[in-house]
């Protein structure tokens, strides 16, 4: 991955990641609108890192859905 590997400028200072959400959704639209909702919401990102987040409705989303 070019972001744990430091090959990346902008995230070089905060590497190393680690995967904390992951889904599938059935169509590059749907995922980006989700993407969106993520980045823009400060109550999904806190609880994403808190490990809490419970995801309410599908909105596209493919059934194998996983969290970590």
């Amino acid at each position: 991955m070019e972001h744990n590997a430091g090959k990346t400028t902008s995230t070089r200072p905060f590497v190393p990641f680690r995967i904390i959400y992951s889904a599938r959704y059935l169509d590059k639209g749907a995922a980006l609108h989700r993407e969106k909702q993520i980045k823009n919401s400060g109550k999904i990102r806190q609880e994403l890192k808190a490990g809490t987040y419970t995801p309410s409705s599908s909105n596209g989303q493919d059934a194998r859905f996983s969290s970590w």
